[in-house]
């Protein structure tokens, strides 16, 4: 068939085409594509930005190799953001490859690949598995600490003590005053569960002092809750953690603070105003006025000042090892001002400074494009590129929009529309950040997802979870099938259960299997990756120079993918997948299964 080799060209910005990896300012840098040998394909030349005009640049080389013709250009790393796409020449017509694909007319320059100078990112990150904690429902390990009945009262409700086993209930009856006396303690004490696990590195929603359960309604950033255990039980978790090798980031809202926040009432000049006067609530909630960055001694108190709230918790004696920003698409923006990049560029800045390694990620639900260019944030919760077109692909409910209007899901969303939502926005974002996204099934802002599927479709979104491009979250219980109240939205943070005799087994064991093949295998920390053409089955692909693995959501009956983008495949290992058979003929792959069930294959590449 013509045009075949349209199938087969790829670039990236992984080491396989990139090199050096983090290119610096005034040096060069090599680049790759590739593309399996033809005769159709006369020559391929790099088109770049050069000060702002578009040059054109010949291939320093090509040569064959594994059946494909690599063309390798050397670039000037003359600016600290290189944008580029490859033009290819045929007989008949131009083609233009950027990040999305492969077009035959003029593409987007948002769309190109990227090259950013002196990009040093905490590579940690990517070959880590993390583990979302909420606090209050994990584990209790100090019982001296938990709130009583009735200890307080906030926004016009009693706190409540609740038994581990006692129903979740809605934030009607409990206003967010339901305590289970999960602490850091508890959390300290179930290393061991963790480390058996096999996830190396938590995050935990906030600990700071606050009156609810969730904690987003901050009254002292300095002080960690005492019914947690206070800034000694956060020092004794840290050290405990760094001792085993995992790593920790913690949960901050700098957007705004609880109604009881001393600041309220000490410096009413740090909070933001509507144009009437009235102070601005975040999404009118009344408990949580927003923090207002057009005044600068705030920038001081919050990450510019030595002993600030950023940076005290980065350096002696906490040494936590980054920071999850709460609605990070909020913060700086108050009605006139709307100073949020500069904010988040000096932020970056002064908190690198104290520690590059950290790991500074953010709440974003929709196109975070903008903050991830490599000077404001090193990744987002991926809600955009991942949790919402895949969860929307196994027939649950966008809670993006569902929260604010009511509308009618499809009935099955289809693979192609998925794999567009996914390469349409990983195709903004630069090579060099998209390990850095933070891939999750579940959270306490979402419903579990067990609680919406059948176990086996919940099965074949966590497999897929462990191989698409990022970084992998598990929310605590997931790994054991634990379940949720579905009718309110709290039901998400039901308290942990402790007697593994309860525990989901196949869940369990598959969980423990797939973070093993994460943490084992770098092609799926930093490998490249393919959507495939596949109208009724999602089918995704990670890939080296020597190893690849296929996902295959199957349905009954027979599958046939294109893997031309590969060389030759030797060896073909059954990862995942029951009776299924499975046969390679030239560049397709043809799998057969009576059942739907996901499907994993492991293939190494000559």
């Amino acid at each position: 068939m013509k045009n075949l080799w349209l199938k087969t060209i790829h670039s990236d910005n992984t080491k396989l085409f990139m090199t050096p990896e983090t290119p610096i300012l005034g040096k060069k840098v090599e680049v790759k594509i590739r593309v399996k040998n033809n005769t159709e394909v006369k020559k391929i030349i790099l088109q770049r930005k050069y000060n702002g005009e578009t040059v054109l640049r010949q291939s320093l080389k090509s040569y064959v190799r594994k059946d494909f013709r690599y063309y390798v250009f050397e670039l000037e790393v003359n600016e600290p953001v290189i944008q580029y796409r490859f033009i290819i020449e045929t007989n008949e017509k131009l083609y233009f490859y950027n990040q999305v694909g492969i077009f035959d007319y003029y593409t987007l320059d948002c769309f190109d690949f990227k090259i950013i100078a002196d990009q040093y990112m905490p590579k940690w990150v990517r070959q880590s598995v993390f583990y979302q904690i909420f606090p209050d429902r994990f584990y209790n390990g100090n019982k001296d600490n938990d709130v009583q009945d009735g200890q307080f009262i906030y926004d016009g409700y009693k706190s409540q003590k609740k038994d581990w086993n006692a129903p979740l209930e809605p934030y009607e009856k409990t206003g967010n005053l339901n305590f289970y006396g999960g602490d850091l303690e508890g959390i300290t004490e179930k290393i061991e569960y963790l480390q058996e696990l096999g996830v190396t590195a938590l995050y935990l929603t906030p600990i700071f002092e606050a009156p609810s359960s969730h904690k987003y309604d901050c009254t002292d950033f300095e002080q960690v809750d005492p019914h947690f255990g206070g800034n000694k039980a956060l020092q004794e978790l840290v050290e405990n953690l760094h001792k085993k090798g995992m790593k920790i980031i913690l949960d901050i809202s700098i957007n705004h603070t609880g109604i009881t926040h001393s600041w309220f009432k000490e410096h009413p000049e740090y909070y933001g105003k509507k144009v009437n006067g009235e102070t601005e609530f975040w999404c009118g909630v009344k408990t949580l006025p927003v923090l207002s960055y057009e005044n600068q001694e705030l920038h001081d108190v919050i990450y510019k000042n030595e002993d600030s709230i950023l940076k005290r918790y980065v350096k002696e004696p906490f040494y936590i090892d980054g920071w999850r920003f709460d609605v990070g698409h909020n913060v700086g923006r108050l009605n006139g001002y709307q100073g949020y990049q500069a904010l988040w560029r000096n932020i970056r800045t002064n908190l690198k400074e104290q520690n590059k390694e950290l790991y500074l990620m953010a709440e974003h639900w929709g196109d975070a494009s903008e903050y991830l260019q490599g000077d404001m944030w090193d990744g987002t919760m991926n809600y955009f590129g991942f949790y919402r077109p895949i969860t929307k692909y196994f027939d649950v409910n966008d809670v993006a929009y569902t929260w604010q209007m009511e509308y009618s899901l499809p009935k099955k969303d289809t693979a192609n529309r998925c794999k567009t939502e996914i390469v349409q926005y990983y195709g903004r974002i630069p090579g060099q950040l998209q390990d850095y996204l933070l891939n999750s099934l579940s959270s306490h802002d979402v419903m579990r997802l067990g609680d919406f599927t059948k176990e086996e479709t919940f099965i074949s979104a966590m497999i897929l979870q462990f191989l698409f491009k990022g970084t992998p979250c598990v929310y605590y219980g997931e790994e054991n099938g634990l379940e949720g109240v579905k009718s309110f939205t709290e039901g998400n943070r039901v308290p942990m259960e402790w007697d593994l005799g309860k525990a989901n087994a196949r869940i369990r064991n598959i969980y423990k299997k797939m973070i093993e093949l994460r943490k084992t295998n770098p092609v799926l920390q930093e490998g490249s990756f393919v959507v495939l053409d596949s109208p009724d089955h999602l089918a995704y692909l990670r890939f080296d120079d020597e190893l690849a693995f296929l996902y295959v959501d199957m349905i009954p009956g027979e599958t046939v993918l294109d893997l031309c983008v590969l060389p030759i495949i030797e060896k073909i290992d059954l990862i995942f997948g029951e009776n299924i058979s499975y046969q390679l003929e030239k560049d397709k792959i043809y799998l057969q299964s009576k059942t739907k069930q996901p499907v994993l294959l492991q293939m190494n590449i000559g």
